[in-house]
């Protein structure tokens, strides 16, 4: 009788020695699986951050192209994506908002696209030159009927130079900024490193009646807008100012409300 009950014993000593290994054999096989399916869920979680990245990248892109001011694009895609702005369908009370905001913040702080560029700037003043000569042939046909023998012995070069000089002057201080050129093509002279987001007296007089003195002389200096990071000449320079495109700088509030 003995014999027979150490038999059972054995048997189930067998049996549960059985069950254990068939367990750890079933945890060994689904640790794999375990570890592959988060091998699987990180590689999800990578493709949609790689699609989520894409997507802003292209989103900022397609931004900028709709407000018509993208910095990454030549001069032919810029101007055709602000053909574009046309059809925006973003408020304009807002975009004039974000337009008075840019102003208040200062001029100093803009994109380089938004300040005037040199040939664009030459037309301008190509414009403002024929007013010039328009009115100073004017003047000379009054003045020469009155005293043609004074007018014309002693005054001509000093003449010439007080229009231009005083053209220039009164038409930025009476348009705020802004010449008949530059109203053509939205330009406007402002103020940079400077609290005040308009132009002072002072800063006229230094820009318009001395500047325009030297430059009457050496026009060659305007090149120099080239090659300056807001599209500077020495003038510019001297009285602490910049020529924006406004066109521009509303394309940027755009930009910034995309």
């Amino acid at each position: 009788m003995t014999s027979v009950k150490l038999d059972k014993e054995e048997l189930k000593a067998l049996l549960n020695h059985s069950k254990e290994d068939k367990n750890a054999s079933t945890v060994i096989e689904e640790v794999p699986q375990d570890s592959a399916v988060v091998t699987e869920k990180q590689t999800d979680h990578s493709k949609d951050d790689n699609i989520t990245k894409n997507n802003s990248s292209s989103l900022n892109t397609s931004q900028a192209n709709h407000s018509g001011l993208n910095p990454f694009s030549n001069d032919a895609e810029r101007e055709e994506a602000f053909k574009e702005t046309k059809q925006s369908d973003i408020d304009p009370v807002r975009i004039k908002i974000a337009d008075q905001q840019l102003r208040e913040n200062g001029y100093d702080h803009l994109p380089k696209e938004v300040y005037a560029g040199f040939w664009v700037r030459l037309a301008a003043y190509i414009v403002d030159y024929l007013f010039i000569l328009l009115l100073t042939n004017l003047i000379t046909n009054i003045v020469g009927e009155i005293d043609r023998e004074i007018f014309w012995g002693i005054l001509p070069m000093f003449f010439n130079l007080a229009v231009f000089c005083l053209y220039f002057f009164l038409m930025t201080l009476a348009l705020n900024g802004q010449t008949p050129g530059k109203v053509l093509f939205n330009l406007r002279v402002v103020p940079i490193n400077n609290q005040s987001n308009k132009l002072n007296l002072s800063t006229l007089v230094i820009r318009e009646l001395f500047g325009k003195v030297i430059f009457y002389y050496v026009p060659i200096i305007a090149v120099i807008l080239i090659f300056t990071s807001k599209h500077q000449h020495p003038l510019d320079m001297l009285s602490d100012t910049a020529v924006i495109n406004e066109r521009y700088l509303n394309a940027f509030a755009k930009w910034k409300l995309a």
